[in-house]
């Protein structure tokens, strides 16, 4: 039986959540949490998330228990799931390193032009 790594598993909560814009107060009024402080906790592992609080994500997020749990794709969809967020991830990364207004605003135009091709 393969241990669970905690850390890891908070580690993929954060992205999912910040991905999606949304603050540790936000999910944790959406999850039906008391505060924000039991997200961050999870966030960071010093948390194990209840079965519930999985299942929320998951259906929150549109990701498997399986990939929150092991950070492992079990289908063409959840593959597909994982490239995406993975993809985000560096986005975000690239997007982040880019310090002048400017310069952020020309980016995104060329990633939207690039949508318009990609159709």
């Amino acid at each position: 039986m393969e241990t669970i790594n905690y850390e890891a598993v908070g580690k993929r909560l954060k992205e999912l959540r910040m991905n999606a814009g949304i603050t540790q107060t936000e999910l944790a009024r959406n999850l039906h949490q008391s505060h924000n402080g039991v997200i961050s906790w999870i966030e960071a592992g010093r948390k194990v998330p209840s079965l519930d609080v999985l299942v929320a994500y998951s259906e929150r997020f549109g990701v498997t228990t399986d990939w929150i749990l092991k950070g492992t794709a079990t289908g063409e969809q959840d593959q597909n799931i994982q490239d995406e967020i993975e993809g985000l991830v560096e986005l975000r990364r690239l997007y982040k390193k880019i310090e002048r207004p400017d310069v952020r605003q020309v980016a995104l135009r060329q990633l939207r032009a690039l949508t318009m091709i990609g159709r």
